[in-house]
């Protein structure tokens, strides 16, 4: 049976079995998991059960149903996924650990009967011996008795080590098979939340453990943050990582410890040993028997620990224990490290597909080698270049919907083009428009110059166009250009479920009113480019004009062409 696990405000976790073919998410009290959270939509989403599989479907909710970061309308589920409903995170555990454990207990079973059987069968053999010895000291004395009992004094001890032989055997079997399965199932799942919540499920039912935790070293800060817990609830444990009176709890006491020392820990009775006793929450929980372990990475560096305890009884895990789950981590943490570098990469690919929309292929790639991504905005000078068809929308009414995605496609790559050429950023269309910034997030002293080229080659490109189309009988297009240079703040600006890189400041909005008072093909642009472009452009001084949100003139320039030299 799958379940959804989630932590609700006050810190108590929940997990909600799907007992039926269709389970209802939302704030309404008629739901079958209703939520107290003012984001989450009164019917915000449903999991459906189709042939044994989940699929979580959103019902038109205001904010969206994420699954492992990404807003999906219908998806299927698999284990470990995380579901993120207004600011609420579930998570989706199915059975396939319980089928793992079906699978684990009928190969050990199958390896330890053959073994038994070879083992007792010369046993047998030599029982048949000493019978048939015996018996021959009935009819006679031919047999000498004391060499008899040598033999079945030896035939005891023989009994007894085949007996250690096989407890050793059952052990090794056990391990060998649980660790062969656990590692097929792990070694196959890459993202990294999926992962956990498998290796945290697998450990807990192979140790037979009531409650544990995963803690893993944030790579970026060195902080060590609990990434997944099961059945640590707040009402018995304060959370993990809450500090006591005394010091910190019991579980982030062990954590740290051996994240310090790099050694595990088993304490069979936590209330009698010195290392804890001293602890309040050792007594006010409870805890009894408790198991951690680091997780080491290929180069042997501790990425992490796992943890594990029961509060049934004294002496519940042993040393076999522990070394059966030192075992079962140093599997986990080769899957970790592998599905942390899969998902570091898949991180840096959508970073690279995101920069590649605005930049450049070249200069997306120089910005992901030289690590210059930074998230936020900075101060910057720069020039700002604005530019839209005239007569767009009229002439947009007129047309199918399909032809004017078709006349804005090329328009569009062939603008992009020029752009690009001058290592501009793109960055937004917005309808027929075009917002481009020179000089950020690659700086470049002559910004100014590269936005007037880039405007240049804009006009002679649609000329171009302009000359294809004629052949087709289409009319030409028209552009109007604004160009204008200043201090902005530029940078990926936004939320953390969607981010853009752009700019802000008064540049941004004067180019975009230089942009609207041009008039068709012409490029003007504000004092400020032209000075820093004299000398190589060729443009007339016009009157100034006014524009809105200035209260003097703007004195602008209509841009003619480049000087020959240039």
């Amino acid at each position: 049976m799958a379940l959804l696990i989630y932590t609700d405000e006050h810190g108590k976790e929940h997990q909600v079995p799907i007992e039926r073919s269709k389970l209802l998410i939302g704030r309404s009290k008629d739901n079958d998991l209703a939520l107290l959270d003012i984001y989450v939509s009164r019917y915000h989403a449903k999991i459906t059960v189709e042939s044994d599989r989940y699929y979580i479907e959103d019902c038109g909710s205001t904010y969206g149903t994420y699954v492992n970061g990404t807003q999906e309308k219908r998806v299927l589920l698999e284990y470990g996924d995380e579901i993120k409903v207004g600011e609420t995170v579930l998570h989706f555990v199915s059975d396939e650990v319980e089928q793992t454990n079906e699978q684990l207990a009928q190969l050990v079973n199958k390896q330890n009967a053959g073994q038994a059987m070879k083992a007792f069968n010369q046993i047998e053999h030599e029982f048949d011996d000493i019978r048939d010895q015996l018996q021959a000291v009935r009819d006679s004395k031919a047999v000498d008795v004391t060499t008899l009992l040598e033999r079945v004094d030896h035939l005891g001890q023989t009994i007894a080590e085949i007996h250690t032989n096989l407890a050793e055997l059952e052990k090794a079997s056990q391990i060998n098979a649980t660790l062969y399965e656990v590692g097929k199932m792990i070694n196959t799942v890459f993202e990294l939340n999926r992962l956990l919540n498998l290796v945290m499920d697998l450990a807990l039912k192979v140790m037979n453990a009531e409650r544990g935790f995963i803690m893993l070293i944030d790579q970026e800060t060195g902080e060590l943050r609990t990434e997944v817990a099961r059945n640590m609830d707040p009402e018995d444990d304060q959370s993990l990582l809450q500090s006591e009176s005394s010091g910190t709890s019991i579980s982030q006491g062990i954590a740290t410890q051996v994240i310090e020392t790099g050694e595990p820990i088993l304490t069979t009775d936590a209330s009698n040993d010195p290392r804890f006793m001293r602890q309040a929450s050792v007594i006010m929980y409870n805890i009894h028997s408790v198991i951690c372990v680091p997780l080491r990475s290929k180069e042997q560096e501790i990425i992490g620990v796992i943890y594990v305890d029961n509060r049934i009884s004294k002496g519940y895990f042993t040393q076999d224990d522990l070394d059966f789950l030192m075992a079962f981590t140093n599997q986990a943490a080769l899957a970790i490290e592998n599905a942390q570098l899969y998902n570091s990469i898949q991180e840096q690919e959508r970073i690279r597909e995101n920069l590649q929309r605005y930049l450049p292929a070249e200069l997306a790639n120089q910005m992901m080698n030289q690590g210059q991504i930074q998230l936020g905005g900075e101060e910057c000078f720069v020039s700002i270049l604005f530019s839209d068809i005239q007569g767009f929308t009229s002439r947009a009414e007129k047309m199918p919907a399909g032809e004017v995605v078709q006349m804005l496609n090329a328009y569009f790559s062939l603008m992009t083009d020029e752009i690009f050429k001058q290592e501009g950023t793109l960055d937004k269309f917005m309808g027929d428009g075009i917002m481009t910034i020179f000089g950020a997030p690659i700086p470049h002293e002559d910004h100014a110059l590269r936005a007037i080229k880039a405007a240049i080659g804009m006009r002679e490109r649609l000329k171009e166009l302009n000359a294809e189309w004629a052949k087709e009988g289409k009319e030409p297009l028209v552009i109007r250009i604004g160009i204008a240079s200043g201090t902005v703040v530029a940078g990926n600006i936004g939320s953390e479920r969607r981010m853009d890189y752009t700019a802000i400041g008064d540049a941004v909005n004067l180019a975009s009113r230089l942009e609207s008072a041009a008039s068709g093909g012409q490029i003007l642009i504000d004092d400020m480019t032209y000075e820093l472009a004299a000398g190589v452009i060729k443009a007339n001084r016009l009157v100034p004009i006014r524009v809105k949100g200035k209260s003097r003139p703007i004195q602008v320039y209509e841009v003619v062409g480049l000087e020959t030299d240039v």
